[in-house]
Order: C-alpha cells, then structure tokens, then sequence
C-alpha cells in the first residue's frame, strides 16, 4: 500500500471513530455531518469523499459491528464438544470476550443496542437479521447436542434460544447505556448458569 492511500485509510478510519462517538453520545437522528467533521477535524467536503451521507457511514458501523460480534458467538466448534462441562466451557470461551468487547466499545454497545433500532431507516432489519443468525446457530447447535445425547428436554429450541439472547441482550443493554452495577464476572457467570440450566 503506498504512503497515499495508507494516508486515505487512516483517514477513513478516523472519521468512522469519531462518528461511533458522536452516533453514541447524540443518537443518530440528532447527528449531523457537521458534527461529525467537527469532531475529526476535517472540511465538510472531505467528508463526502468517503461516504455518501451519515446514513451511510452508520450503516457501515452496523454492519461491521454485528459481523465482529457474531464472530466472537460462532467461536465455539461444535464438533469439540462431547460433555456438559464441554457447553461450560464453551459458554466461558464465548461470553466473556464477548461481555469484554462491550466493556471496551461502550460507544459500539451504544449504537447497536440502542441508537440501531428504531431509526425508521432499515437498521431495525440488520439487527433482527443478525439476532436471526445468532438465534439459528444456537438452535443448531441445541439439536446437535440432543442428538448426540448430551443434554436432555422437550422444549422447544427457538423458543429457548430467543428467550435466552433476549434476557442477554437486556442485561448487556442496562449495563452499557444505563450503568446496571454488576461486574462482568457477574455477568458472564449469570448467563453461563442460564444456560446450563437450560441444557440440563
């Protein structure tokens, strides 16, 4: 890559930071294209040789949240898993970078749980669509273990999976954009021994 477009990357990437920051603190709605160029420090103008409009760069922050957050979900491979404690560990390897990745991206947990739905812009459908893909891996992966007789149960998998990313996504919600007081230790522990429960 010569130094021109190492340049033009890294201030591509510099606008999208300070757009995730903005998008988090005002919402999309109350974002402009001004703020955001005022925050990065750029004209107004260069801006618009990188994205279209701020519909467009939020779009971007979307889709790459949920294809990196999806990836630290499907981590686990299932062919590996042969026992219950298999699951635990399992729930260990995918819960706590996950619960971490939010520590860390505060702004990203902002945008994806809060700011994504609702905006009346097609976003809500990217983010059912990614909690879709999730909710299908973990059915999968639901009767997979039956089959193979790890776990037991006669309930039904999607409603179970659905109701176990809903109750995860809640807590991960109140602890990101309202500051629910429990540690991530709290967090990953609590959501491991759902699962386990429902597993057993």
């Amino acid at each position: 890559m010569s130094k021109r477009e190492q340049d033009k990357e890294a201030r591509r990437r510099a606008i999208l930071d300070a757009a995730k920051k903005i998008f988090a603190a005002k919402g999309f709605h109350n974002t402009s294209v001004s703020d955001i160029v005022q925050e990065v420090g750029i004209a107004q103008g260069t801006f618009y040789l990188y994205f279209d409009d701020k519909k467009a760069i939020f779009s971007e922050i979307v889709d790459s949240l949920t294809e990196r957050l999806f990836k630290l979900i499907t981590i686990q491979d299932i062919k590996e898993v042969k026992s219950i404690s298999d699951i635990e560990a399992g729930v260990d390897r995918i819960s706590t970078p996950l619960i971490s990745f939010f520590q860390e991206n505060r702004d990203l947990g902002k945008i994806f749980l809060r700011e994504a739905v609702g905006t009346g812009l097609g976003f809500d459908e990217k983010i059912n669509q990614f909690y879709d893909r999730v909710t299908d891996v973990g059915v999968h992966y639901t009767e997979h273990f039956r089959k193979q007789g790890i776990i037991g149960g006669d309930y039904d998998a999607r409603i179970a999976m659905t109701f176990l990313i809903g109750g995860a996504q809640m807590i991960i919600y109140r602890w990101v954009t309202d500051g629910l007081d429990v540690s991530e230790e709290d967090i990953v522990n609590s959501v491991k021994e759902l699962c386990l429960k429902m597993f057993r």
